[in-house]
């Protein structure tokens, strides 16, 4: 989904910008040519950020699922349930691409594996930065949890995600 839209400091942030879900590339989801066609067309990508680490299979990922025209960026981010210190160095390092590429018209889709944990982190931290109101930083990570969220191809309509939930705090 698109991060745009929520009121910051400022205004508001654009839409089409930044376009946050899940995985498209291991794992058991790949893109079909709509798919292709609504990311490469539609929204413009030209960036895939890629928050997986190691864990998550991405060894042996090379490039963007949506062509090898779509510049790939790996930051391993630890697991979401590790402390934010742990990926201090790659978060910067991810804040200044994604500043890069916004400021140069480049529509970006970043992701995790799921699209919820590290991609919500990373997008909240983003939101805050921009000064976004908290209350609305919640309800945007939150909207992760309204979808039918799959487990092994199953869906589990009971998984939900809220930040208070201890598995989660």
């Amino acid at each position: 989904r698109d991060i745009g839209g929520w009121e910051c400091d400022g205004g508001t942030i654009k839409y089409g910008k930044i376009i946050r879900g899940l995985r498209f590339n291991g794992g058991s989801v790949s893109p079909s040519e709509s798919d292709l066609k609504t990311f490469r067309e539609l929204l413009g990508i030209r960036d895939e950020i890629d928050l997986r680490n190691d864990n998550d299979g991405v060894s042996n990922i090379h490039g963007s699922a949506f062509g090898s025209d779509i510049e790939w960026h790996n930051y391993k981010l630890a697991d979401y349930s590790n402390s934010l210190s742990e990926n201090t160095i790659q978060y910067r390092d991810l804040f200044k691409q994604i500043a890069y590429d916004v400021s140069h018209n480049s529509p970006i889709y970043i992701h995790c594996a799921a699209g919820c944990d590290r991609t919500g982190v990373t997008c909240g931290m983003l939101e805050a930065i921009l000064g976004v109101a908290r209350y609305d930083i919640d309800k945007d990570y939150e909207l992760s949890s309204l979808v039918n969220y799959r487990r092994n191809g199953t869906v589990n309509s009971t998984y939900v995600r809220y930040r208070n939930d201890s598995r989660w705090i």
